[in-house]
C-alpha cells in the first residue's frame, strides 16, 4: 500500500509499480477488511495533468486523468505499507511511535466528523503499525529504480 497527502506521488508510484508487474488494489481511499485485506476499489487510478500523457483514459470533473490500471478484483492482505511524506529525510522502514505518527498524518481527512473519531484513527494507526511493516520515503522521491529494489 502506498500512502501519501494529495500531490505526494501515490498515483506516480503506482504507474511504476503497475511497470514491475503488480495491480492496483485502490486508488485515493484503502478500506480494510477482516485481516487487515485491502478491499478492493475502481479499476482506475486518478492522474495529475502532468503524469498523464501517453496514458489511455478520460479526464474527470476534478481536472484529474482517469487511467484504466490492471486491478485486484479480491481482497488482499497488504504486506508492507510505503509513506510518503515531506517530513521523511532516508528512505527506510519506521516503526514504533514515528510510524503511528506517519500513518496518523497520512490518513483522511483530519476533520472531526463523529465522536471518538481522533481516538479510533489512533487505535488503527497503532493496530497497522505494530502487524505491517512500514517503510517512509520522501515526497514524490521513489524512482523505478528504488522501488524495484524495494519489491525484490
Amino acid at each position: 500500500a502506498v500512502l501519501g497527502t494529495s500531490g505526494a506521488g501515490k498515483s506516480t508510484t503506482a504507474l511504476r509499480l503497475i511497470e514491475l508487474g503488480f495491480r492496483v488494489v485502490a486508488d485515493d481511499l484503502l478500506v480494510f477488511g477482516q485481516g487487515f485485506q485491502a478491499i478492493p476499489g475502481p479499476p482506475f487510478i486518478r492522474l495529475r495533468p502532468d503524469q498523464a500523457e501517453g496514458q489511455a483514459g478520460q479526464w474527470d470533473s476534478a481536472g484529474k486523468f482517469r487511467c484504466a490500471v490492471p486491478t485486484c478484483d479480491q481482497p488482499i492482505p497488504i504486506n508492507q505499507i510505503v509513506v510518503l511524506d515531506d517530513t521523511v529525510e532516508h528512505t527506510g522502514p519506521v516503526s514504533g511511535a514515528r510510524g503511528v505518527d506517519l500513518l496518523i498524518r497520512n490518513m483522511a481527512s483530519g476533520f472531526v466528523l463523529f465522536p471518538n473519531q481522533r481516538t479510533n484513527r489512533f487505535a488503527l494507526a497503532t493496530a497497522v503499525a505494530g502487524r505491517i511493516p512500514l517503510l517512509a520515503a520522501r515526497s514524490r522521491s521513489l524512482t523505478r529504480a528504488a522501488l524495484a529494489k524495494m519489491v525484490q
